[in-house]
């Protein structure tokens, strides 16, 4: 029940991952547009999902208070954007993403920022931040359920 009425509160959230996946990807959208389909038609749960929450990604994660090493998420879809909504009360997270060159590129995010991220195509990590809370809210796409409904 408490899952049911969360996937219900961040519905207008989801949505606004859908919108962007379309603005920066529209045939990555088309893409996930139509595995949602096919997996509404082969699951019954999947329906009933759905109808609550309209988010085109098929996980959502919540982390909390996490510094991380550099990773890939190696379970997500290639080449799929994972959406992170990051709130809280901190300051100065640092993000890293590791290049093929061997460069390395830090931004810096705050609470209410959004970030896109191919996260299993490029090598990133959580570096750095300060306060007392940070709850990152993560759409992604595994593949094992890309796999099973799409090939």
């Amino acid at each position: 029940m408490a899952g049911t009425m969360l996937l219900r509160d961040l519905a207008l959230l989801s949505e606004c991952t859908n919108y962007l996946i379309k603005t920066v990807d529209p045939e990555m959208h088309k893409k996930m547009e139509q595995l949602q389909e096919k997996m509404i038609w082969e699951a019954a749960h999947v329906q009933s999902i759905c109808s609550i929450s309209p988010s085109l990604h098929t996980t959502l994660g919540i982390i909390v208070n996490r510094i991380s090493s550099c990773h890939r998420d190696a379970a997500d879809r290639k080449g799929v954007w994972a959406v992170m909504f990051v709130l809280g009360n901190f300051r100065g997270d640092e993000m890293v993403f590791s290049m093929e060159s061997g460069k390395e590129v830090t931004i810096q995010f705050w609470s209410r920022d959004v970030i896109l991220i191919k996260a299993r195509d490029i090598w990133h990590e959580i570096k750095h931040w300060e306060g007392d809370l940070r709850v990152t809210l993560v759409y992604y796409l595994k593949e094992v359920v890309w796999t099973e409904y799409k090939d």
